[in-house]
């Protein structure tokens, strides 16, 4: 749950899995959001 799969492979190589974790990216992109919601400015 909140992670990115990606698997290369090809003829002679091995499979190679990177598991990517969102929840430090959404967590920043929440924050930023709000940040800007509440600093901006009315009018």
């Amino acid at each position: 749950m909140g992670a990115v799969v990606v698997s290369q492979g090809g003829a002679g190589r091995r499979a190679v899995d990177h598991e990517i974790n969102l929840v430090p990216m959404v967590d920043l992109l929440v924050c930023s959001i709000s940040f800007l919601l509440i600093t901006a400015e009315r009018g």
